[in-house]
């Protein structure tokens, strides 16, 4: 598979909600090697990263990827750690916002 088409598959995995989280224990653990292989092409990597972080939706997890990454050297990417962290965040927000009030409208139609 040529590295430009990698964040295919990273994709299928991060919207999974239930292998999202593993994705990204992989990338914690492999990251050294990860940035090895695919660091060299600085939007190939960018993408790689944005897409497999960016279905979060809990704050904490958005402190616990920006964590992870100030004890790295981040150049490069370092403005997609920072928009994943406002997303995430946003998106908790919203949840936290609207919860009540999205399950309300669906169970009225018959979706939950």
């Amino acid at each position: 598979m040529a590295s430009s088409d990698i964040h295919f598959g990273i994709e299928s995995l991060a919207d999974n909600r239930l292998a999202c989280d593993a994705l990204w224990q992989y990338i914690q653990e492999h990251f050294d090697e990860i940035k090895r292989k695919y660091g060299t092409n600085a939007l190939v990597f960018d993408r790689l990263l944005l897409m497999s972080l960016r279905m979060f939706s809990e704050r904490e997890k958005a402190d616990e990827i920006e964590q992870f990454f100030e004890k790295r050297d981040t150049t490069g990417f370092e403005r997609t750690i920072s928009i994943l962290g406002d997303t995430i965040r946003g998106r908790a927000d919203y949840r936290a916002r609207d919860r009540e009030r999205l399950l309300e409208w669906l169970k009225a139609g018959t979706y939950a």
